[in-house]
Parts: C-alpha cells; structure tokens; sequence
C-alpha cells in the first residue's frame, strides 16, 4: 500500500516541478518585454519588470475590446485613464 501511494505522489510532485520551471520561463520572457514609461513628460521604452505601482504606461489595444472597471463598485481606491484617440 505504501509503494503506490509514494509513486502517486511522485509523479505528482515531478509534473508540479515541470509547471513551474515551465511558468517561470515564461514569466521570465514577458518580464523583459518592452513597454512605455512615462518619465519626465515624454514616453520613455522599459522593460517590464522596472514598472513599479503608480508608474504611468502606454498600453495599445483596440477601444471596443477593452473593459475597464466593470466592476468598480467592489473597488474602494482604484482609478482608470483611457484615452482612445487614434493620435501618435
């Protein structure tokens, strides 16, 4: 009874390992993606893992597919800023 229940949870901590060597691959490559700051009035290129809370970032989706604060009546501090003019 011993042996099954060991490889159970060998297998199990063998695929839990997998996932996250997996997830922190990927989690590396999206944190050294660029993005755009503001810095000093003007956007400046970053990678993304210098961003802090509070940080101001141009962010390039199309208006009709964003949903912004659906929710905001849960949300006790929380503010948005969408500008979706087509202005480069």
């Amino acid at each position: 009874m011993f042996v099954p229940l060991s490889f159970i949870i060998t297998v199990s901590a063998i695929k839990d390992l997998f996932e996250d060597w997996k997830r922190h691959q990927e989690d590396n490559t999206e944190n050294n993606k660029k993005t755009l700051k503001y810095i000093g009035g003007k956007f400046v290129e970053v990678r993304w893992q210098s961003l802090r809370v509070g940080d101001i970032i141009k962010v390039a989706i199309a208006p009709s597919l964003a949903i912004i604060d659906a929710g905001q009546e849960r949300r006790i501090h929380s503010s948005r800023f969408s500008d979706t003019s087509n202005r480069q």
